[in-house]
């Protein structure tokens, strides 16, 4: 057990620099606190408390791994410990590496990643998207059937990278709170994979489960859950801006915002590499405007929105921002929207495509495509375990969905990891009619 230790500076309870190594099992970093001067009663709102200014000279309140150091630690305990800067628990920059297996993060504080801070901020180094001031290679933390809860922090109340690589595997990520935004996970110009995992019941102004922000960000989202997340402001579970990558096999459910409740996703025009959306249940958010889904710049494939509900004026379950770019839309489910309409494109700046696709109540005018269906309910089952990591919502048998996706289809699972096709050709949305399991699972693109 290390606790009740202070450090000045890094690394409250442990520092581990040069290329040092530590395997630590069933430890204890509990109270310790890294430049631990201005406590959370009444943080201000400054350069600092965002990670500027001189935040990076205090970090890591619990640990701090930096300069090729290397920390493994199972079933082990991260808890109150308490910095100033970045990363209330831990730290990891300059190819600083932590390792949690089988490990819990709790209730610590910073201004920037309340449990966890990861990237290349650190006294004298430089963040990875100015390279014309120097080079650094990121630090990289990875969770394992851990837990990363009730932290917090001004950005990033769970985890805050700023050009820094973190992962998720088997990890619960839940009632994290931050000041500012990324209640979860706030992720800036890093990588960021999150794999059947849960980002559930987090908290913030702005993007309440987890923000993925600035070009060139990459992330990675497969088999998880974002649920229950709730923002005061814009974005309840996903904020993704300007980034490449994929979401697949997820669920964005139960999540409250003004503004884009469920998931809010634009990528980069090309020749940069593309952000997709494909076998994805958006389903059951709430909020002002766009409550399901707001997209640009996207390619959406075989993803079901439905049963969203909206408040707003001139607003409807999801839509397409051609004002922001381009998007083409497949095979897919818009429908049950509560209070307006299920699906529309605002703008004509750039271009759509909607093929194949079922849309229960448009907002205005569709583009013609082949294969959709307007007007008819698509008979979806409600939001339950049909099998597979995340739920879904079924097709019930009568919906005209059933068997109506382009008979070309890219995707031979649906969000569950059974197979498509059942009957011959493949059904719209998310989910697909039948029993049979891919050999392989979610060995898939």
């Amino acid at each position: 057990s290390i606790s009740g230790n202070q450090a000045y500076s890094r690394g409250g309870g442990l520092s581990a620099t040069a290329s040092s190594t530590a395997n630590i099992t069933q430890g204890y970093f509990e109270n310790n606190q890294a430049a631990a001067l201005l406590l959370r009663s009444d943080p201000a709102i400054t350069e600092t408390s965002k990670g500027g200014g001189d935040a990076e000279n205090y970090s890591g309140g619990g640990l701090f791994a930096t300069n090729s150091a290397e920390l493994r630690l199972d079933q082990s305990v991260i808890a109150s410990n308490v910095t100033d800067g970045l990363g209330g628990g831990a730290m990891a920059d300059r190819s600083g590496t932590i390792y949690l297996a089988s490990s819990v993060v709790e209730q610590n504080q910073a201004l920037s990643g309340g449990g966890l801070f990861v990237g290349v901020n650190n006294s004298g180094s430089i963040p990875l998207r100015e390279p014309e001031r120097g080079f650094f290679e990121p630090g990289q933390i990875s969770l394992y059937d851990s837990q990363l809860s009730d932290n917090q922090a001004f950005a990033g109340g769970g985890v805050s990278s700023d050009g820094g690589y973190f992962a998720s595997k088997y990890s619960e990520i839940a009632n994290n709170v931050a000041d500012y935004a990324g209640g979860g996970i706030y992720s800036e110009g890093g990588e960021l994979a999150v794999f059947l995992s849960s980002v559930i019941g987090n908290g913030a102004p702005i993007a309440a489960g987890l923000a993925a922000i600035e070009s060139g960000c990459s992330l990675t989202i497969r088999q998880s859950r974002i649920a229950n997340n709730i923002a005061s402001g814009n974005y309840g579970g996903a904020l993704i801006a300007g980034c490449s990558g994929v979401v697949k096999y997820s669920e964005i459910s139960n999540n409250e915002a003004a503004l884009a409740a469920g998931l809010f996703a634009t990528g980069l025009p090309a020749p940069a590499d593309s952000l997709n959306i494909n076998n994805t249940t958006i389903t059951g958010n709430s909020g002002e405007f766009f409550s399901g889904l707001l997209a640009a710049e996207v390619n959406i494939n075989a993803v079901t929105v439905s049963h969203n509900t909206v408040t707003g004026p001139s607003t409807g379950g999801a839509a397409i921002d051609l004002e922001r770019g381009n998007a083409t839309v497949r095979n897919s489910i818009f429908s049950n929207t509560t209070g307006g309409p299920d699906f529309g494109f605002i703008g004509v700046t750039f271009s759509g495509s909607l093929d194949y696709t079922l849309v229960q109540n448009a907002a205005g005018k569709l583009p013609v495509g082949a294969g959709n269906i307007t007007g008819l309910d698509p008979l979806l089952g409600p939001l339950a375990d049909n099998g597979g990591p995340t739920l879904t919502r079924s097709l019930l048998s009568g919906s005209p969905a059933l068997d109506s996706a382009d008979p070309g289809i890219s995707l031979t699972i649906d969000q569950r990891g059974f197979v498509r096709e059942f009957n011959g050709r493949a059904d719209m949305g998310a989910y697909e009619y039948g029993e049979r399991l891919f050999s392989d699972r979610f060995e898939q693109p």
